[in-house]
């Protein structure tokens, strides 16, 4: 489930909130280029799905980092991405590296963060009890200065072998509790 779609489509509704520029779509992703008013005038919201084929990953990863360092914007984008970030992210699959390398080079070399998953471990489900984190958020470190406390919260699950994803701001309680001193 692409939880990004519906987020850009309400942006795109209502023009207080974003203003739309462009909109690029390829054959495995669309990417909306605008200002989000209260946050960054150079906003880039992009929904992807990558193929499992790791060759085929590797040129979408090749056109997603043009596609970044010509655009400027600071990015957020949402998908499934048919890889995995570390060996804990998948459990009962038969090769749990598959498309690591080229997707954590991706990440580091378009400067992405990949903010922890909360709630679940894994977002997508398979037969014979496989499993993987398989979407998730990658935004650029602006974000995190523009909107402080910003999580991505697994849902649970319905008839989509994918759970959905959300982007929440979370409250932290900086109290200390001077009692565990």
């Amino acid at each position: 489930m692409m939880m990004l779609s519906s987020l850009s489509l309400q942006l795109l509704d209502d023009k207080n909130i974003f203003i739309d520029e462009d909109i690029i779509a390829q054959q495995r992703f669309i990417a909306i280029k605008g200002n989000w008013k209260s946050v960054t005038p150079n906003a880039m919201l992009i929904n992807v799905y990558t193929p499992n084929v790791i060759a085929d990953q590797e040129t979408l990863w090749a056109d997603h980092f043009s596609l970044k360092s010509q655009t400027l914007c600071y990015w957020i984008v949402r998908g499934d991405f048919n890889s995995v970030r570390y060996r804990n992210e998948r459990s009962g699959c038969s090769n749990p590296f598959h498309g690591v390398d080229g997707f954590n080079k991706f990440i580091e070399e378009s400067n992405l963060i990949d903010i922890p998953l909360r709630e679940k471990l894994f977002t997508w489900f398979g037969s014979n009890n496989r499993r993987c984190r398989l979407d998730r958020f990658l935004m650029d470190e602006v974000w995190f200065l523009c909107l402080h406390n910003l999580v991505q919260i697994g849902l649970k699950g319905s008839i989509s072998d994918h759970i959905p994803i959300v982007l929440s701001l979370e409250e932290i309680n900086w109290v200390l509790d001077r009692s565990s001193l």
